[in-house]
């Protein structure tokens, strides 16, 4: 069973990890924040990242769950932003 933790400290991980800031660009940036979230939510096992890769090949369906858990945060984290009443854009 994978417990996964959406938040900051799957964020930190991902830059230890990366050594750069979440942009998800890649399937490579996602896999590794995807791994990310695993580690965040991990509190006594660790599971190695070649562990991950092969639980990801044997269960392609979870992959792809969390492909659309991502995007859904993502739309909620736009929708929050606050838009400017002058030309409908979105501040950042």
């Amino acid at each position: 069973e994978i417990t996964l933790k959406y938040g900051f400290k799957a964020f930190l991980i991902y830059e230890n990890i990366t050594g750069k800031s979440f942009n998800p660009k890649t399937l490579q940036d996602i896999v590794y924040f995807f791994y990310s979230c695993v580690c965040a939510g991990q509190k006594d096992e660790f599971i190695s990242f070649d562990n991950f890769l092969d639980f990801i090949d044997d269960n392609p369906q979870v992959f792809q769950e969390f492909s659309n858990y991502i995007q859904t945060q993502a739309e909620k984290q736009n929708v929050l932003s606050p838009v400017k009443p002058e030309d409908g854009t979105k501040k950042n």
